[in-house]
């Protein structure tokens, strides 16, 4: 998630360099917006990742019932 999320970002500023190349004054903040949301998102990501860890989380699975 971490590097798709680098790759979009850098993609982004492309555009914005792109936008604000042609005159669109709308392309900074709205490209500033969308690489804050994936920042949260990777930044969530994260926090359940280590969070997960720091409480030695562990996966319950059910048992299957025999048929």
């Amino acid at each position: 998630m971490h590097a798709r999320a680098d790759g979009y970002t850098g993609l982004a500023a492309l555009l914005d360099a792109g936008g604000a190349a042609l005159g669109w004054r709308w392309a900074d903040p709205v490209v500033g917006l969308l690489i804050t949301v994936a920042i949260v998102g990777v930044l969530r990501s994260a926090v359940v990742q280590v969070g997960a860890r720091l409480m030695d989380a562990t996966v319950h699975v059910r048992p299957r019932s025999s048929v």
